[in-house]
């Protein structure tokens, strides 16, 4: 610490300031070690911030000479007893606009007002300021500031301003930080007195106004509006302030003279990847308006001009949204929906590049009442009206609406738009994330990995990796060149020629489509619903019960099984020391049930009444847990006794539905099953995520367990009403057995193991036998061949996985698939 002052003048010091620092080329020792190291020198670090605690006393006079350009520095004064904050102003320095330094003012102009306020990084500071008055300068006391680096508060008469480095390190720290203004200013008060003993000056309007008047400045600059004589700033042109994608196709900035020629194979790399699609949590409230805050840009960069779109809109309010054909989409069936009081808008919608993330210019704008056509429309007529493309890659949530009617709306918004151009190629598709949600037509018909040109966007992020599609593009030429190898080459060109056609014309039969010709139980129910409304019309109906037919006492008896298989399912999972609750729920639900089946037994009489002395002859099932309870079914009856042969083929019809469609739900929680081991191994770490990776393969493999009972049960009955109708079931439908309950891309690692297991064992034989170490061979492989037949087997994928057709049919569907997609992939 430096010794007390003898005398007063030399009593201040720079509180605030640079500090000279030399650095030295060490390395640099690396987290815990560098803090152990740190450890040691804990009292030299102290020493050190107290020493600086007491540097550089200098008089009133020399310290205020000093900081003629560093007026914002903060001092303290040693009152005799301790360091006083005071400040540059307290001791007469003043700050002079219009002159440079060393140079006085004549006639300087003091800031109107008790001290000019300014804000800088490290406080808000109270100064005296003068401006120039001399007449050197003609220039406004705000344009004076301006000159000095400091931006006004306001035009007339300013107050206050700060530092144009607080206004750019707030703009940065902003954008990495999401710090809002309120709490930058508090931080910045803080920093000025930490403990608001001291009344600090409040600026947060003020910081406002000129955060918001600074970056939209920053915006005219940089697009170069400054640099024009003849036009004003508030003559820009809709979007002549946005940044276009640098990657994206422009004529005349970074495409060839000659695009126009390019062929038609390679013509995609021209071709204009655009995405549409809104974001609900964007609301803006009805809290102010164009009087009390008004907008800068004007359209100038990316959201539409207000005025024009408004009127648009108002014009266009009545349309009413037609609704979906495809799944139950909210932005579709709800377009219409109004918005909650006190909101101004529900969201905000934008058109943007799908492949490199990039906002088009005049291409975003509030939404009133949801995803409403009207309100896209306009979007992408303002971000394409400057044009001159030909090829466009359209990629939108609900694609495969807004593309019914898009291109007649558009056209007659503006004939001239490039995208509604006799030779304009449009393919409309939707993002990977959203295609699920949609019916199977549009799976294929929208997928942007069967799309030519889409490349390997997913329509939803600009994330691509880039890295492992390099590393794995050589892989996908050479899988493609082998499939080919191995197939028909009259098929291959067949398959060629339908994929070509489809790809140049989209309205065409596309080859991806699967073709499905196996109803659903609901699709059958269906059906003989319609079927027993043709009897009832015509008087030929002849039920014996006044609430149920024939069909639906056999769909009661199909949901009742399906019942007990639940219940057994839910009774098999209690234990010794299960909970009342637990065992409460199940008896519960027990109980209902039983209920069920006694009112199914009344009206069974009645269609097999030979279901009465069937259940005598059986026995009372008071002693059955309720899941064994018969219910006699035609296939359950049998040939045991008497039973209406149409029945039987009521029941066959349903049985054969179900257990295809149990196959179909197998198929897909097994695939389900699969992704989830792969996402846990690859991304859960952690007990919170492990333990919810388990609860998803749980309820996976719950599901595989009630389709693989509900298929057997299905299968079971089949060969007993197969046998009662003289009719033969479906040959596809075979023996279900646990080892074929496997996914075609099985994940787990007993599969895995058996596999490698059985590699290896064949690798070393096979070494062995090129050592013709035949004795060895003998005694020591003796269990090879089993585990090489186990790993094929493994390996190969079970009957379950086929649709169900002929095998040379069905082969040649899947291997055409299989083609297909790899094609696809590999022009990818």
């Amino acid at each position: 610490m430096a010794s007390e002052p003898e005398a007063d003048n030399f009593a201040y010091r720079v509180e605030s300031g640079e500090v000279p620092l030399q650095f030295m080329g060490t390395k640099e020792p690396s987290g815990d070690q560098a803090l152990h190291t740190w450890m040691g020198h804990v009292d030299h670090y102290l020493q050190a911030l107290i020493a600086l605690e007491g540097r550089e006393f200098l008089c009133s006079t020399c310290i205020v000479n000093s900081h003629g350009e560093t007026p914002l520095h903060r001092i303290k004064f040693w009152n005799g007893t301790f360091l006083e904050k005071t400040s540059l102003k307290a001791l007469g320095l003043r700050i002079q606009l219009g002159h440079s330094a060393g140079d006085p003012c004549p006639y300087p102009a003091a800031a109107p007002g008790d001290g000019f306020v300014i804000i800088d990084i490290d406080a808000i500071h109270s100064v005296n300021l003068d401006f120039c008055d001399c007449g050197k300068t003609a220039d406004l006391n705000y344009v004076q500031l301006l000159q000095h680096q400091l931006y006004p508060a306001t035009s007339d008469r300013p107050k206050s301003a700060a530092t144009f480095r607080l206004l750019k390190f707030f703009e940065i720290l902003q954008y990495e930080s999401k710090l809002s203004a309120y709490e930058f200013h508090q931080a910045i008060a803080r920093l000025t007195d930490n403990t608001s003993l001291e009344e600090t000056k409040n600026r947060y309007n003020a910081l406002l106004h000129m955060t918001h008047e600074w970056r939209h400045l920053k915006l005219l600059k940089r697009s170069g509006l400054g640099h024009d004589p003849d036009r004003s700033a508030q003559d820009a042109r809709e979007g002549e302030c946005a940044v276009l994608c640098p990657a994206c196709p422009h004529p005349d900035i970074n495409m060839a003279p000659d695009w126009e020629k390019e062929p038609e194979e390679t013509s995609y790399i021209h071709a204009l990847n655009i995405a549409v699609d809104a974001n609900f949590r964007l609301k803006r409230k009805d809290i102010s308006s164009d009087q009390a805050d008004p907008g800068l840009s004007q359209g100038f960069s990316y959201f539409v001009e207000h005025n024009d779109f408004k009127q648009y809109l108002h014009d266009h309010m009545d349309e009413v949204e037609p609704k979906s054909t495809c799944s139950r989409h909210d932005a579709v069936n709800l377009a219409d929906t109004r918005p909650g009081q006190g909101f101004a808008s529900t969201g905000v919608a934008t058109v943007e590049c799908a492949r490199h993330n990039m906002k088009r210019a005049s291409a975003v704008g509030d939404l009133q009442r949801g995803e409403r056509y009207c309100n896209i429309d306009y979007l992408v007529n303002q971000s394409l009206r400057l044009s001159r493309l030909k090829s466009f890659i359209f990629s939108y949530d609900i694609a495969c609406q807004y593309s019914i009617n898009a291109m007649k709306r558009l056209e007659d918004m503006n004939p001239d738009l490039c995208i509604v151009q006799p030779d304009a190629k449009v393919r409309f598709v939707v993002p990977k994330f959203h295609l699920p949600a949609h019916i199977p037509a549009c799976q294929t018909r929208y997928a942007f990995m069967l799309t030519p040109g889409a490349g390997l966007g997913d329509g939803d992020s600009l994330l691509r990796k880039l890295t492992a599609a390099a590393t794995d593009l050589p892989e996908q030429a050479i899988s493609h060149r082998e499939l080919k190898d191995v197939l028909d080459k009259s098929m291959l060109a067949l398959w060629k020629t339908e994929v070509e056609v489809w790809e140049r014309d989209p309205s065409m039969p596309n080859p991806f489509d699967i073709k499905v010709d196996k109803p659903t139980q609901a699709a059958v129910r269906r059906q003989l619903a319609e079927e027993e409304r043709k009897m009832l019309d015509s008087g030929q109906d002849f039920s014996l019960d006044d609430k149920t037919s024939q069909s639906g006492l056999i769909s009661m008896g199909l949901d009742i099984e399906a019942n007990q298989r639940s219940l057994k399912a839910s009774a098999g999972s209690l234990w010794e020391h299960s909970g009342d609750r637990q065992i409460g729920r199940i008896t519960l639900q027990s109980n209902a049930l039983i209920r069920r089946i006694e009112d199914y037994y009344g009206k069974l009489q009645l269609y097999i009444p030979a279901s009465v002395a069937l259940r005598k002859k059986f026995g009372s099932t008071e002693t059955l847990p309720t899941y064994k309870i018969p219910l006699w079914l035609p296939s359950q009856v049998g040939n045991q006794a008497p039973v209406d042969l149409a029945l039987a083929r009521l029941e066959f019809k349903l049985r054969e539905a179900q257990a295809h469609e149990a196959l179909g739900v197998l198929r897909c929680c097994l695939q389900m099953r699969a992704t989830f081991y792969d996402t846990k191994d690859r991304w859960s770490r952690g007990q919170k995520q492990n333990t919810r990776s388990r609860n998803s393969i749980n309820s996976a493999q719950t599901r595989i367990n009630a389709a693989r009972d509900e298929y057997r049960a299905a299968r079971t009955a089949l060969i007993s009403l197969s046998q009662l109708l003289s009719q033969p079931m479906d040959k596809s439908l075979k023996v279900l057995n646990d080892s074929d309950i496997r996914s075609m891309k099985s994940t787990e690692t007993d599969r895995d193991s058996a596999v490698i297991d059985g590699m290896k064992a064949y690798a070393r034989r096979q070494a062995d036998m090129c050592h013709q170490l035949k004795v060895a061979f003998e005694v020591q492989w003796v269990d090879v061949p089993k585990l090489i037949s186990n790993s094929k087997k493994l390996a190969s994928n079970p009957d379950m996985w086929y649709e169900l057709k002929e095998k040379e049919e069905k082969e040649a569907e899947a291997a055409k698939l299989k083609c297909l997609a790899s094609r696809a992939l590999g022009k990818k």
